[in-house]
């Protein structure tokens, strides 16, 4: 029976079953499509079911078409390149070309790194050392991120080790990329760097246990080493405290170091600026806070303003009292 392009375009599992019959002849059909957008969903399709069984040809095929149109080729390749990490991560990292500019490129070969470290994660790290130091580390995060996720001990011993052996500028780790490991593991590394780095490793740390049980958090304050870091755990709470102590929580802001203040006055900002605006403008008009502070909160309530954070009724609450956006206090 003659192939209606139509339904094959609509059909995914008949364009399968079809293409396992007589590829030659639904591409024929393919080509006789107008030039359109339909014609490029078709191209799109059929691509996608030859990556199934060899990705390469896949791409090879689109490169061809169109005398190397390179509008399919960009539409459709990514698919085709994603489907491939998924499928032979191996295959793609070992074609991957180093020296491209492209940044596509690198999003999809951290993708195969990725799908490489779900059944091989030390592989995939052993192999991501080959790249060149300006694209190791971006994939290096993004595999390291997702294995602490699915098995943070292992993820825990191998950072532990790499950084005892220095295969990893331990000043070049985000605080972040340690927030899943186990606490002893990411304080023991946390022990090798600076205390500003030091200090958001806690707090990194500490973000888990937001919102859990109060016996959770007091179990995890007992794991850390001094009381510095304790009082620096139990600011990841002050959100928390400025729903019901706005005051309270804006002092303790207000005297918190510079690097925890980075991570907790958005959060602490938006539940006051919203709930009590007034609490924080007669804050901010009587406290000693730093001027990098002081700016940093009034450029935050002037992209709240522009955002139209406020309740329909604040404005027309505070015509008696102006909110001063300008920082000069």
């Amino acid at each position: 029976a003659s192939i209606d392009p139509q339904e094959v375009i609509s059909n995914q599992l008949l364009l399968d079953l079809q293409m396992k019959i007589d590829p030659d002849k639904v591409l024929a059909q393919l080509d006789s499509l107008p030039d359109n957008q339909t014609k490029m969903m078709a191209y799109a399709n059929y691509a996608l079911e030859m990556a199934r069984d060899d990705p390469q040809a896949a791409i090879d095929w689109l490169l061809q078409q169109g005398n190397g149109n390179d509008r399919i080729f960009r539409s459709i390749s990514p698919g085709i390149y994603y489907q491939w990490a998924e499928s032979d991560p191996r295959g793609l990292i070992a074609q991957y070309n180093p020296d491209s500019a492209d940044p596509m490129q690198l999003d999809i070969l951290s993708a195969a790194y990725i799908s490489l470290a779900s059944d091989a994660p030390l592989e995939a790290m052993a192999l991501i050392d080959q790249l060149p130091d300006d694209q190791s580390q971006m994939a290096r995060m993004s595999v390291f991120s997702d294995w602490a996720y699915t098995d943070s001990k292992a993820a825990g011993d191998w950072m532990q080790q790499a950084v005892q052996n220095g295969e990893i500028d331990i000043e070049t780790i985000p605080p972040f990329m340690l927030g899943n490991l186990p606490p002893q593991i990411a304080l023991s590394i946390a022990e090798l760097m600076p205390g500003e780095q030091r200090s958001s490793i806690v707090l990194a740390l500490a973000q888990r246990y937001v919102g859990s049980e109060p016996q959770q958090f007091e179990e995890f304050l007992a794991q850390l080493p001094d009381q510095q870091s304790r009082d620096t755990a139990r600011l990841v709470q002050l959100p928390q405290l400025a729903e019901t102590s706005p005051l309270e929580a804006l002092n303790q802001l207000g005297t918190s170091p510079v690097e925890i203040q980075s991570w907790v006055t958005p959060q602490v900002v938006a539940t006051i600026e919203y709930q009590s605006p007034q609490i924080l403008d007669d804050w901010l008009s009587h406290s000693s806070i730093t001027e990098e502070l002081r700016l940093q909160i009034n450029s935050m309530r002037r992209g709240m303003a522009e955002q139209g954070f406020y309740p329909d009724n604040y404005w027309q609450q505070q015509i008696s009292v102006p909110v001063d956006f300008s920082g000069e206090r």
